[in-house]
């Protein structure tokens, strides 16, 4: 581990050259995004969540009927 961006840049490309010649794996990711939300919200519609900050995605359109 460093923190040393030249460093890394040469390692990851030492892996990269690795991964090019022996294709030692194919990489593939699925990350499941779970979030609780109270039957009170309105109008939330996650879609497609890539990353924690797109929940918020539409948030402008969240409500929650109150009585005046």
């Amino acid at each position: 581990m460093t923190t040393d961006m030249k460093v890394r840049n040469e390692k990851y490309l030492q892996l990269q050259k690795i991964i090019e010649e022996e294709v030692p794996a194919i990489f593939l990711q699925q990350i499941t995004l779970n979030y609780s939300v109270s039957k009170k919200i309105k109008g939330m519609d996650l879609g497609f969540v890539m990353s924690p900050a797109d929940r918020f995605q539409n948030i402008t359109k969240w409500y929650i009927k109150s009585k005046r």
